[in-house]
């Protein structure tokens, strides 16, 4: 990693008063563990798993995916592939730079299929037009009850209750991983890996207190 090396400094502003402090990994990991326990408890839970894991824990359903895989059921003909139902019951493909071949099964839509989200749709009373919409819902819902295609999910739980966990929970505990453990590129310039903390912390830890924290620029003079 390339130093700061005082070109900038954490300025903290909190209830009127003003701290400084160095621009360095250390301060901002400091920073972030601070305020560690204000984050949501669903996050740090699925963060605590996750680094304990090294995978998504079993149990666990993307609403995200979830939403996209009704949406790609309903809107997509039948006989064309589903990458994203593919996607929620065998995994993601590949990364490109690992070269390894896509040994996933091929999933396409069928009229079954189709059929059954509808039906759940109708059957629970909810819009088979925006299924995004039902992120904050699916845990109350239980689609797992109704549709065949999660029923990999519940095997997989091994008896545990599925969990619907929320795309934007699951990305900030994801980032407080990447914060927590991560390993940083010998080009990455300090100072912006100490933002990604502040970012982190000004979205998700203290948004909506008195304190603030931000990333100033240090000038030899005025000009």
């Amino acid at each position: 990693m390339i130093a700061d090396n005082n070109q900038h400094a954490i300025v903290c502003v909190s209830y009127g008063n003003y701290h400084v402090f160095a621009c360095t990994i250390a301060n901002a990991k400091a920073i972030l563990e601070s305020h560690q326990s204000t984050l949501d408890p669903e996050a740090l839970t699925l963060a605590d798993e996750l680094a304990e894991l090294k995978k998504m824990p079993v149990d666990v359903v993307n609403t995200r995916l979830l939403a996209s895989v009704l949406t790609e059921l309903t809107t997509v003909e039948p006989g064309q592939p589903a990458p994203q139902l593919q996607r929620l019951l065998y995994g993601y493909a590949p990364s490109a730079k690992s070269g390894l071949p896509d040994t996933r099964p091929e999933v396409l839509v069928t009229p079954q299929l189709r059929d059954e989200v509808v039906l759940w749709a109708f059957r629970a009373s909810v819009p088979a037009t925006d299924f995004s919409s039902l992120q904050y819902k699916f845990q109350k819902l239980a689609p797992h009850e109704s549709l065949s295609f999660l029923a990999s999910a519940v095997k997989r739980a091994d008896g545990r209750a599925l969990r619907y966990i929320r795309a934007d929970t699951l990305d900030t505990a994801t980032e407080l991983n990447v914060l927590r453990y991560g390993t940083w590129r010998e080009d990455a310039k300090e100072h912006n890996v100490v933002q990604r903390y502040l970012t982190f912390v000004h979205d998700n830890l203290v948004d909506k207190s008195d304190t603030k924290y931000e990333l100033a620029e240090l000038q030899e003079h005025f000009s």
